[in-house]
C-alpha cells in the first residue's frame, strides 16, 4: 500500500464534509497482509494514518 491509497481516504473524507457529515473524529486507517511504502510508513510516524499489518494483527502493538 502507498499514498494513493491514504489520498483516497482522504478524498472519501472530504466528499463527507462537504455533504454535512461531521468528520473531526475521522482516524483514517490502513491494513495490509504485503506491507507498506516508506512514505505511508512515514505519514504514519506523522500520525496522519493509522498502519496495521500482520504483525499488529496477530502480535498486538
Amino acid at each position: 500500500m502507498g499514498l494513493g491509497h491514504l489520498e483516497r481516504l482522504r478524498h472519501v473524507t472530504a466528499l463527507l464534509a462537504g455533504r454535512g457529515v461531521d468528520t473531526t473524529a475521522v482516524r483514517l486507517a490502513c491494513y495490509s497482509g504485503a506491507g507498506f511504502t516508506d512514505d505511508l510508513r512515514a505519514a504514519g510516524d506523522r500520525g496522519e494514518v493509522l498502519l496495521v499489518d500482520l504483525a499488529r494483527i496477530y502480535e498486538g502493538e
